[in-house]
């Protein structure tokens, strides 16, 4: 996955934080991607806030979105200039639940047609 990101930033002129493929990969996307539906479920803005600020961490600043404890993280920060827009206690729960797990799941239903 890494030459093709480096590919698109060579393209685009975005910024992009290389070293991860070599020092901490992602694993997975689910997490990060669950924790964006669990997101959602507080609002639409939360969720496309929070997405975009977990862009940020894995290509820019390098950190590893796969682990609960960057996402976490993620949710504290965002909190903290946006505290009117995602309560991270309720995220930490809402990722562990049922609607949230099947709001991935439908969606990756509908990525297989």
């Amino acid at each position: 996955m890494g030459p093709i990101w480096i590919q698109a930033a060579r393209i685009t002129g975005m910024l992009f934080e290389p070293t991860i493929w070599a020092r901490d990969p992602p694993a997975s996307s689910w997490p990060s991607c669950l924790a964006v539906k669990a997101a959602g479920l507080q609002s639409a803005a939360a969720a496309d806030v929070y997405l975009r600020r977990i862009r940020e961490a894995v290509m820019v600043e390098g950190r590893n979105i796969a682990k609960e404890e960057v996402l976490a993280d993620i949710a504290h920060e965002l909190a903290e200039a946006r505290p009117d827009l995602l309560d991270p206690k309720r995220l930490e729960l809402d990722v562990t639940g049922a609607e949230a797990r099947a709001a991935l799941e439908e969606d990756v239903r509908e990525a297989r047609f």
